[in-house]
C-alpha cells in the first residue's frame, strides 16, 4: 500500500452479519469499500466502478466452472455471462471449453 492511498473494495456476500463486519473492518482504515449481496449484482458494480480488490464469497464457487449454472445463478443467459466476464476482465473458461480442475 502507497502511504495516504485510499483502496476501494467490493465485498460480495450473502450474509448481513459478515457483510455488516466487513464494513466496520473496512471503514477502520485506509480502505473503503461497497458491500453487496449477490454476484449479479457485484456484476453491475464491476460495470460501474473500478474497484482495487473483490473479495466473494467462496459459496459462489459452488458451480465449479459449470457456466450454465454460474450464468443461471446470476440470473444471466450463458451468452451474457460470457460477454460480461469478457468486458470486465473477469476469468470464464473459454466456450466449448471444460474447465481443468
Amino acid at each position: 500500500m502507497s502511504y495516504g492511498q485510499t483502496y476501494q473494495i467490493l465485498v460480495v456476500d450473502d450474509q448481513p452479519s459478515i457483510l455488516d463486519a466487513l464494513k466496520i473492518l473496512l471503514s477502520s482504515g485506509r480502505l473503503e469499500g461497497e458491500t453487496v449481496r449477490s454476484p449479479g449484482v457485484a456484476l453491475h458494480c464491476i460495470s460501474q466502478h473500478q474497484y482495487d480488490a473483490l473479495l466473494l464469497d467462496r459459496n459462489y464457487a459452488r458451480y465449479k466452472g459449470n457456466v450454465s449454472q454460474a450464468a443461471e445463478g446470476l440470473g444471466l443467459s450463458r451468452g451474457t455471462f460470457y460477454r460480461r466476464t469478457e468486458k470486465y476482465g473477469l476469468y470464464a473458461p473459454q466456450r466449448g471449453n471444460k474447465e481443468k480442475q
